[in-house]
C-alpha cells in the first residue's frame, strides 16, 4: 500500500460520496469499489478500522454504521446483530446528561 505523508494534506476537499463522480480515468470505479468493500466490512464488524477506540455505547457504534452506509438498519435490529460480537465492560459512559449508557468492546 502507498501512503501519502500527512504534511502533503494540505487544502484536499471532502465531498460526500454520492458527489465524487466525474472523476478521471477508471477512478469513478475504483471509489465506488472501495466504498461498498468498506460498508460490507462494516456490515459485518462492529468497528473494524477502531475509530470509536476501546470502549463504546451501542448508540455511539450505530451512528458510526450509519456514517458509513446510510441503510444501516433501525437501533433494535442493529444492536441484535451486532450484540453477539460484543462483550460488556461493566462500565458506564462519564460525562453525559441523563442515564449514563453502558460501554461495551469488541468480542
Amino acid at each position: 500500500m502507498i501512503t501519502l505523508p500527512q504534511e502533503r494534506l494540505i487544502d484536499i476537499g471532502v465531498v460526500p460520496i454520492e458527489e465524487a463522480v466525474g472523476l478521471e480515468f477508471d477512478h469513478d470505479l475504483i471509489v465506488a469499489e472501495a466504498v461498498a468493500a468498506l460498508r460490507r466490512e462494516y456490515a459485518e464488524h462492529p468497528d473494524p478500522a477502531w475509530l470509536l477506540g476501546e470502549c463504546f455505547t451501542i448508540l455511539d457504534l450505530h451512528r458510526l454504521h450509519l456514517a458509513v452506509d446510510p441503510t444501516t438498519a433501525l437501533k433494535d435490529t442493529f444492536r441484535r446483530a451486532m450484540m453477539r460480537q460484543l462483550v460488556e465492560t461493566d462500565q458506564i459512559e462519564s460525562g453525559t446528561v441523563g442515564k449514563p449508557a453502558r460501554l461495551f468492546r469488541r468480542a
